[in-house]
């Protein structure tokens, strides 16, 4: 059958036979047949992979005080203390960054979920995508010294965080 065509279920766009994704608006095409194959095609997703690539960022060294390593797993259990302190000097705003550190794997794994269903999560891709650039700005502008302290979880976080925004799409 050499006219043989996918449609995409989502725009109605008419694609080759072989494609694996729909050039009009993107959305891949998943294959049925084999049971588990939907959900290891929703696995190979690139939004998929920046969260996947996100959740282990969390247990890099994020931060380098001397020769001391801080994941963001750890990082948490330091500004435990925080919620309760006064707000001076920003307090607050690390308050904030812990929140987003503990929302990072929340929306991670969301995104690789919804994925295993087939469907997509924009929102909460593009959402969580912006946690590790939220809780460098804040770092950046409290004057922490971030940018000399920063580890390789925190730039993996960073990266995937922007991979995992710009590749969430339906």
């Amino acid at each position: 059958m050499a006219n043989e065509v996918k449609v995409c279920s989502h725009c109605r766009e008419v694609n080759p036979a072989d494609a694996r994704e729909c050039r009009s608006c993107g959305r891949y095409f998943i294959q049925h047949a084999g049971g588990g194959d939907a959900a290891a095609e929703g696995l190979k997703r690139p939004a998929v992979i920046c969260a996947m690539l996100l959740l282990v960022s969390l247990f890099l060294p994020w931060f380098t005080v001397l020769f001391f390593s801080v994941s963001a797993v750890q990082l948490l259990g330091l500004f435990r203390g925080t919620a309760r302190m006064t707000l001076q000097q920003g307090v607050a705003w690390i308050g904030v960054a812990r929140l987003f550190i503990a929302l990072i794997p929340a929306g991670s794994l969301a995104v690789i979920l919804f994925a295993l269903r087939g469907s997509s999560a924009i929102l909460i891709g593009k959402l969580t995508g912006l946690l590790p650039l939220g809780v460098f700005l804040i770092f950046f502008v409290q004057g922490t010294g971030v940018v000399g302290m920063m580890g390789a979880g925190f730039v993996v976080a960073i990266l995937a965080g922007i991979g995992l925004f710009v590749f969430s799409r339906d």
